[in-house]
């Protein structure tokens, strides 16, 4: 059995897969040169830019104590996505050039082509061919759902994981033929553990290494496995010792793995509607609705045409009702990959007759004494492909735990892998074909697929460059989003160019009337500009369109902060602190634990002369906030007019403790001091 295992991972032709190695390693290089010029864009900025645990001064340990955002493994803030070993190559970077974009993107592009080089290295090894395996290659080198893995720096988490997920198979395919196969054995399960700590869904390679295992290097068929499982196959134990033996290692070392792995969880990572808009609904719709996701991630590895950084903001609608024609679609999916892994186990292969040879040829398929079909070529290159396709995804289906986003290109990065090898088998066996008008066919369609999708990669790069880069980009395609209107408006706004950003937010608030996000952006930047009663305006406008938004359920903590802003522009005006207090208390009732509008809703009180109601307005800011030094300031002044000195002191040098730089707290208690500890009366309450 070791020997026809051996001869099923044969690579007959070494110089020829290295060879087709590395011209897709040079192709992927090549496609993604553009990328180069690119900056920090979408969610580089909060894990490289704002990231304080890659900088120098900032001890290596919060690399392996701190999630992927820089925020403690053991906070409830965190989201729980540890990726120690990706942190550690930011850091890197960031050693050797700071925060220079043009080296954490070379990283990337060399990762991606090293990562296409293994690929077709384990494409040769598992096809024994080379022209499947460059064909795969080719694919996974040109696909344009790998340009968010590559362009966008975060994506490396992906690359990485990648990597080691197809040295982990690699590995594993070794110790199967090896005479002595612990060493490859060893270093599989170190891959495994490497491509998890790079990104979590790496784990997941460990299904596809037994799958490997089992069906194909073994050829199990699914009776066989059962019967093992039901203790009934003793007397075939001695022939698959060693296949057990791996197998025990492997999910022994993954259990222990991961066990680790979720204590330092400590608990679910917690997400809202505005991660995972799924949220907004209530079951059944919920699960039907990411379901219907399984189709959108597929439809995109089938057809990449168009690809969008963010798929929140109303970019796939959310299924409300079981009448919704999409079901069809999803329908449709699933019963595809049902049909396709039964094909690939075997399940409509049945014998009428039994042979008496030990392994008998018939028809393409071979036959043990038992009477089970053993799995054609074709059935063991479909399972091995669709287990890279749909182990890799399931960490990011929302089966077993909610995820904080909608769809995410870099997420089937690794996915693609199986496709690539399911589309590469199926074309390499349309170019073998008899007839010559297939073959003449099939490689025409080949180059035209080919060419496309290189232009596509070309031409999606450049989108980014930047977050307003990615915002215009996503406009094309959604021309009447108002919150990726909104987003584009806000940056020509820190960009200076105020006259086009009003334009945006005009324009938004003509075609997404719904999007409060362009009124709040807006009326926010009249505002700052001293148009007062403009802004008013619109913020109210902004107020009541979110409280009527379907989209917005869920997002309190955003209505809370239009209504907190709504009322601290109408605080302005003496005359009206009792309407600009009934928004700030809107905004209290809506989302109770948002600090600043405690504070706000302190100071107007404090202004109005309710000093207790004051008092309590900041003791609950700094209940949700003890780090608030402005919420610290103003409970001092209280304190001092209510005449607890002893109090207003202790909050004055707690405001200094947390705010160094805060001079109206070191004024104050100079004050006190020049008078004897009377603080001066002249202070007013800070927003």
């Amino acid at each position: 059995m070791r020997r026809e295992a051996a001869d099923q991972c044969k690579m007959p032709n070494l110089r020829g897969t290295v060879g087709a190695a590395s011209v897709c390693a040079a192709l992927g290089a090549i496609l993604y040169i553009n990328t180069l010029s690119c900056g920090f864009a979408f969610d580089d900025k909060a894990v490289i830019v704002d990231n304080q645990d890659l900088r120098p001064n900032v001890s290596w340990a919060n690399v392996f104590l701190n999630d992927f955002w820089g925020t403690p493994m053991s906070s409830p803030d965190s989201h729980k996505s540890y990726r120690p070993l990706t942190m550690a190559t930011f850091r890197l970077n960031y050693m050797l050039h700071e925060l220079e974009p043009l080296g954490y993107h070379l990283v990337n592009v060399l990762l991606h082509s090293a990562v296409v080089y293994l690929y077709v290295l384990l494409c040769g090894v598992v096809f024994s061919e080379v022209w499947p395996a460059l064909i795969a290659g080719l694919l996974f080198a040109v696909h344009p759902i790998h340009t968010e893995a590559v362009a966008g720096i975060v994506g490396r988490a992906e690359l990485l994981s990648c990597l080691f997920f197809i040295l982990a198979i690699y590995y594993y395919i070794g110790a199967i033929r090896s005479p002595n196969g612990s060493k490859k054995l060893v270093l599989s399960l170190l891959s495994v553990l490497c491509s998890l700590v790079s990104k979590e869904q790496g784990v997941t390679v460990v299904g596809v290494c037994l799958v490997y295992d089992l069906f194909i290097a073994n050829k199990i068929t699914l009776s066989e496995l059962l019967w093992m499982m039901n203790g009934k196959s003793s007397q075939w134990l001695p022939r698959w010792s060693a296949m057990l033996r791996r197998t025990v290692v492997m999910v022994t070392f993954t259990a222990v793995v991961m066990g680790i792995r979720l204590t330092m969880m400590r608990n679910r990572p917690t997400f809202n509607a505005l991660d995972n808009e799924g949220l907004y609904l209530d079951p059944p719709h919920r699960y039907l609705h990411w379901a219907y996701l399984v189709f959108i991630n597929t439809w995109l590895l089938i057809n990449p045409s168009h690809l969008m950084h963010d798929y929140r903001m109303g970019a796939i609608p959310l299924l409300r009702t079981l009448s919704d024609p999409r079901h069809i679609l999803t329908l449709l999916t699933f019963s595809i990959y049902l049909f396709l892994g039964l094909f690939s186990l075997g399940i409509f292969d049945r014998s009428e007759k039994c042979v008496k040879n030990s392994e008998t040829k018939i028809g393409g398929r071979f036959r043990r004494q038992s009477g089970n079909w053993e799995y054609s070529r074709s059935q063991n290159m479909l399972l091995f492909g669709l287990s890279m396709l749909i182990f890799p995804f399931i960490p990011a289906s929302n089966l077993f735990m909610t995820v904080g986003f909608v769809v995410a290109e870099r997420v089937l990065y690794l996915p693609s892998l199986g496709a690539c090898f399911v589309v590469g088998y199926g074309v390499s066996v349309l170019f073998a074909s008899p007839r010559k008008s297939v073959r003449v066919a099939a490689v025409i369609f080949f180059c035209l697929v080919l060419v496309s999708q290189c232009v596509k990669v070309v031409v999606r790069n450049p989108v980014w460059e930047s977050k307003l880069t990615l915002y215009e980009a996503g406009v094309k395609l959604y021309p009447h989003n108002g919150n990726l209107l909104g987003n584009i408006g806000l940056n020509y706004r820190r960009r200076g160019d105020n006259e086009l950003a009003e334009r945006v937010y005009r324009y938004s608030m003509e075609v997404a009337p719904e999007a409060s996000l362009s009124f709040m952006n807006f009326g926010v930047m009249l505002k700052e500009d001293g148009r007062l009663k403009e802004a008013e305006e619109v913020l109210k406008q902004a107020a009541e369109t979110i409280m009527d938004d379907p989209t917005a359920e869920g997002k309190e903590e955003r209505k809370a902060k239009i209504h907190v802003t709504v009322g601290n522009l109408i605080s302005a005006d003496a005359n009206r602190l009792e309407e600009a207090l009934r928004y700030i208390s809107k905004a209290v009732s809506i989302y109770p634990n948002l600090p600043n509008s405690h504070n706000s809703k302190g100071s107007v009180l404090h202004r109005m002369g309710r000093m207790l109601d004051a008092k309590s307005a900041f003791e609950e800011a700094i209940r949700c906030n003890p780090n608030y030094a402005n919420a610290h300031f103003n409970l001092g002044l209280v304190l001092y007019q209510t005449g607890n000195l002893t109090g207003s002191i202790h909050e004055f040098r707690t405001t200094i403790r947390i705010d160094p730089n805060h001079t109206m707290a070191r004024l104050q208690l100079q004050n006190m001091k020049e008078n004897g500890e009377i603080p001066s009366t002249k202070s007013q309450v800070k927003r």
